[in-house]
């Protein structure tokens, strides 16, 4: 079930997957680009850092992936023309750099860990082997992820992250523009980071057709909860982080 990640890298590289991505809240993105990697929600519990709260998050409790890190191949926004259901923030990573990183062996989901029951079989949750990555993997299917499971919950970022890309739902909190205050606590999350990282903010431009703005509009309670900073735990001290032992 574990697969080389040079293997796996390598397979993505032909199929010309130049990025890995990961979406989230700008709450909880702002904890990472502060601490300049991604956590496993289970880390982020551990360590008491702010996130936003997902629907996903009892499942993957009971299905033991709760302490792993989640890539998509794709960015879903651009392919599904809707809004990321994990979030407005979209972390871009390099995989040719991820492959430089020398990274543990991955994990492949074949569907939607959500999905998942005691019922569900090792052979039904993740790819087996390369040959049958090769056989059965299709760029851009969602239920198809990439999931880092040996690398304690922590994904350094300094290495692999090229560019930020931030969605613009075009509406207002209080007084102020809701893009700007976002791309704000981005920016300063990066700022406060001991060394900040030099990767790119970019503003998503959608492409014809894309429905996140109804999507956004439609839910403002929704939108808040994804774009405006907040605090959901008591403020930590900045240091240096070590992941739980499993």
């Amino acid at each position: 079930m574990q697969l080389s990640s040079d293997q796996v890298f390598g397979f993505l590289l032909e199929k010309r997957v130049t990025h890995l991505h990961h979406a989230n809240t700008v709450t909880t993105s702002c904890a990472f680009i502060q601490r300049k990697a991604l956590f496993a929600r289970g880390c982020m519990e551990y360590f008491d850092f702010n996130q936003t709260a997902q629907k996903s998050d009892e499942t993957d409790r009971q299905q033991g992936v709760y302490f792993d890190v989640f890539l998509d191949t794709v960015d879903i926004h651009t392919r599904a023309k809707a809004r990321n259901a994990y979030g407005p923030v979209l972390f871009e990573l390099s995989a040719k750099k991820l492959i430089e990183m020398n990274l543990p062996p991955l994990w492949i989901t074949k569907s939607n860990p959500m999905n998942w029951t005691e019922k569900t079989t090792q052979q039904e949750k993740w790819f087996q082997n390369v040959d049958e990555l090769r056989k059965d993997f299709v760029v851009g299917r969602f239920n198809q992820m990439i999931v880092l499971r040996h690398i304690g919950g922590i994904l350094p970022l300094e290495s692999c992250l090229d560019r930020v890309v931030l969605d613009d739902p075009q509406m207002k909190t209080a007084s102020h523009d809701t893009f700007t205050l976002s791309l704000g606590a981005l920016v300063a999350a990066r700022a406060s980071a001991n060394t900040p990282m030099s990767f790119k903010f970019r503003k998503r431009a959608c492409s014809e057709g894309c429905n996140c703005l109804g999507e956004y509009q439609a839910k403002p309670k929704m939108t808040e909860e994804f774009f405006v900073p907040h605090r959901t735990k008591p403020a930590p001290i900045v240091s240096a982080v070590t992941a739980p032992r499993n």
